[in-house]
C-alpha cells in the first residue's frame, strides 16, 4: 500500500506491483473531497506547508483516511504527502481531539 501510493502520487508507473488500486484510489478521493470541502487543494494537503489551514485540513484528511476509509498510519502519511507514521498518528490524534471539543461546545450551548 505505502509504496504503491508514494508511486502513484509522484505519478510513477506502478505495473509490476501488487496493490488494490480500488483502495488507493478512494484514498485520493477521500483526500480530494476533504480539500474540497475545507477549501485546501489536494495538492496543498500533500504539501509540506504549514499554514495553519493547511495544517488542520491535513490533520482532517488523515482522520478521515482512518476513521471511515480504514487506511493504516503508514498509507495514510504515504497518501498524504509520504510523511511517515508517527506524523499520520499525531494528525489523527489532532484531529480528534478538535472533534471532542466541538461536539463538547455543542453540548454547552444547547
Amino acid at each position: 500500500g505505502v509504496v504503491v501510493a508514494q508511486h502513484l502520487l509522484r505519478g510513477e508507473p506502478v505495473e509490476r506491483l501488487r496493490y488494490d488500486r480500488g483502495r488507493l484510489i478512494r484514498g485520493v478521493e477521500m483526500i480530494r473531497l476533504v480539500g474540497e470541502a475545507l477549501e485546501v487543494t489536494s495538492e496543498g494537503l500533500r504539501s509540506a506547508a504549514r499554514h495553519a489551514a493547511i495544517c488542520r485540513a491535513r490533520d482532517i484528511a488523515a482522520y478521515v483516511l482512518r476513521e471511515r476509509g480504514g487506511f493504516s498510519y503508514p498509507e495514510i502519511g504515504a497518501l498524504l504527502g509520504g510523511r511517515d507514521h508517527s506524523s499520520a498518528i499525531a494528525a489523527v490524534r489532532r484531529a480528534a481531539a478538535l472533534q471532542a471539543a466541538a461536539a463538547a461546545a455543542r453540548q454547552a450551548a444547547s
